[in-house]
């Protein structure tokens, strides 16, 4: 089961980004819009689909 890009929204990572919306998703990743916490400003994150994490590269 996928879990929908856009439930994402308000999750933060690692005590420093916090992602605030999707920006677009292609056939390997998902690129989010994402306040950095350290930096004070917006920055983007990209995070490649669940199928790639697992393929034990």
């Amino acid at each position: 089961m996928r879990v929908q890009a856009s439930t994402w929204a308000g999750v933060e990572f690692a005590g420093r980004y916090r992602i605030t919306h999707v920006l677009g998703e292609g056939s390997m990743g998902i690129v989010y819009r994402s306040w950095d916490n350290s930096l004070q400003t917006n920055v983007v994150l990209k995070a490649p689909l669940r199928k790639y994490l697992q393929m034990g590269c």
